[in-house]
């Protein structure tokens, strides 16, 4: 009949509507993976090529350097190694993540003995800034089921970015409260800050603020992505 002509039409309408759609959003995906892959290629060759100049300048010129130059050289490689290590590291993570293949290890544990143990890691870094690293509150006994490790990456990724932009003689604070049987953790502290127009976006890999401040080691502008990526997962 002619009703159902016309509700075959609309159904096709709303086929090929959907189609275009996923269309579009896997194009974007692909634009911004394009893009994603030429800026990560940047970051890539940048600290590679001052590794490669500097250990080529140590071979050709060794007997003309002082040893202090030397030990310069050599703690300034070591550093860009360091970087570029830690680049490709969180690379293969955001990709083996994106591909869907991840599995959840899921287990009962005691919330605060992971919370501790994520703190004392930082606690030489927090030091050197001056800057008070604390679980609050100090003692508690919650046991949570959830992927250790994966919780653990997400802590020290919080952790890092505080530390590393919370100025001297500041605070950073792994808290968890208690509300309705349910535990909320949460990493806070008293840096820079970051303005409400760009909060939405500081989970998007490569993403910067406009008020934050470089330092010596390399930052892909991942380890948020990552994060979020951890969360969702569990």
């Amino acid at each position: 009949s002619r009703n159902e002509v016309e509700r075959m039409g609309v159904i096709f309408h709303d086929m090929l509507h959907q189609i275009h759609h996923q269309f579009e959003t896997l194009k974007n995906l692909d634009d911004h993976r394009r893009t994603l892959l030429a800026d990560l290629s940047h970051d890539l060759r940048t600290p590679l090529a001052n590794l490669q100049g500097y250990i080529e300048t140590l071979s050709i010129n060794s007997d003309k350097l002082s040893e202090d130059d030397k030990k310069k050289f050599i703690d300034i490689s070591l550093r860009n190694a360091r970087n570029l290590k830690r680049l490709i590291d969180q690379i293969f993570e955001l990709a083996y993540l994106e591909s869907g293949q991840v599995k959840l290890h899921l287990e009962t544990f005691p919330l605060g003995e992971l919370l501790h143990d994520v703190v004392a890691k930082f606690d030489l870094k927090a030091r050197d800034k001056n800057i008070n690293l604390k679980v609050v509150p100090e003692r508690f006994d919650y046991l949570v089921y959830a992927d250790i490790e994966k919780l653990e990456r997400v802590l020290t990724n919080l952790i890092e970015n505080a530390i590393r932009h919370t100025p001297e003689y500041g605070e950073v604070l792994l808290k968890a409260d208690v509300t309705d049987n349910k535990i909320r953790v949460s990493v806070v502290d008293t840096g820079v800050g970051i303005s409400k127009n760009e909060v939405a976006f500081i989970f998007d890999a490569r993403y910067q603020a406009s008020n934050s401040k470089p330092d010596r080691n390399l930052h892909a502008g991942l380890g948020l992505a990552i994060s979020k990526k951890l969360i969702k997962l569990q």
